[in-house]
This record gives C-alpha cells, structure tokens and sequence, in this order.
C-alpha cells in the first residue's frame, strides 16, 4: 500500500510539475507576442508620422502660385 501511495504522489507531483510548465511557457509566449505588437506599433507610428511630416513639410516650403 505504501508503494501505491508513494507512486501516486509520484505521479500528482509530475502532473503539477508539467501544469506549472506549461503556464510558465505560455506566460514568457504571451509576454513575447506582447513585446512584439508594441514594437510593430511604435514602428508604424514613427512611419505614419514620418509621411505626415514629410507632407506637411513639402507644401510649406513650396512657395504658392496663383
């Protein structure tokens, strides 16, 4: 009886072992698409500012014409 109950024991700690794993690994996962997203937002901000500016910039250097 004593085997069957250290086996079991085995057995749940394994089992709690791979479920603590598994939340570990989709936390750093989801930390990782996290960091991704921002990055691609704060790229394509600077891009869409970028345009912008560069717009604004060329028709108020260019001297207007009637």
């Amino acid at each position: 009886m004593t085997i069957l109950k250290s086996l079991l024991k085995m057995i749940i700690v394994r089992d709690k072992l791979l479920i603590e794993f598994e939340n570990y690994s989709q936390y750093h996962s989801n930390r990782k698409v996290l960091l991704h997203m921002t990055i691609l937002f704060v790229a394509g901000t600077i891009a869409a500012y970028s345009l912008v500016m560069k717009h604004v910039l060329n028709n108020v250097a260019r001297p207007h014409t009637r």
